[in-house]
């Protein structure tokens, strides 16, 4: 299913050096035009930048080097995994462990193009990675960690300048199914000397207003039906 898009805006004001400092580490230039990196506020862990290709596969992968290198899949330890991704890790190692006590990697490959996916890639090497991240991180891909620390799955895109003066910055930017309210938080907390406004806006679903001062955010979303029905 595709995930809607949200139409996002941000305003910052306050000291032009702090202004200076947001634009220098959050605004980058990206085949010539403007980018606003969620990532500088809120870094991947290098665990989850080593797997940051939003791989369909992963519990494939994971689950071969976990066979392979005969770590018992157990359903208790995968318990972080969305019901659909600890199901199909689960059947998949079951189906490789399926093929006998001496398979090789090429029977590995075979069972898994049976199950639908050819790796294209370093099988073990990637599954090695994969089950890392879930370890420490517990999640399969870059995607499921940009969900739960950035709010959002994927990076902004289409950001464009609205206003740039002394005492003041304005951009707007989309991103998908969700406002990023993490990263509205993390600029916060990284730049304390300024006062924001930030909104986020779903078709004609809902809207998301939020204002931030010192470390402090504050904000609501509101259903936009239920706005019309205000007197």
């Amino acid at each position: 299913m595709a995930r809607p898009s949200v139409s996002c805006s941000l305003t910052l004001l306050g000291p032009q050096d702090q202004i200076d400092a947001f634009k220098a580490r959050c605004l980058r230039e990206r085949d010539g035009a403007p980018a606003f990196d969620f990532g500088a506020l809120v870094p991947l862990p290098p665990e989850i930048a080593a797997i940051d290709r939003d791989d369909l596969c992963a519990p494939l992968y994971a689950a071969a080097f976990a066979v392979v290198k005969r770590i018992q899949p157990d359903p208790k330890a995968w318990t972080t995994l969305s019901p659909a991704t600890h199901d199909l890790m689960v059947r998949t190692a079951r189906m490789l462990q399926g093929a006998g006590p001496d398979f090789s990697l090429d029977q590995i490959e075979k069972k898994l193009h049976e199950a639908g996916d050819r790796p294209g890639r370093d099988l073990l090497a990637d599954g090695q990675l994969y089950l890392a991240a879930l370890e420490k991180h517990g999640v399969l891909t870059a995607l499921e960690w940009r969900d739960e620390h950035w709010g959002v799955p994927f990076n902004a895109t289409d950001v464009e300048l609205i206003e740039d003066r002394p005492g003041a910055l304005s951009f707007s930017f989309e991103t998908k199914s969700a406002p990023p309210t993490p990263i509205f938080t993390a600029i916060a907390r990284a730049f304390p000397g300024l006062q924001g406004e930030a909104a986020a806006e779903n078709a004609d679903t809902w809207r998301y207003e939020a204002t931030f001062k010192g470390d402090e955010v504050a904000g609501r979303c509101i259903e936009l039906g239920e706005e019309a029905l205000e007197p």
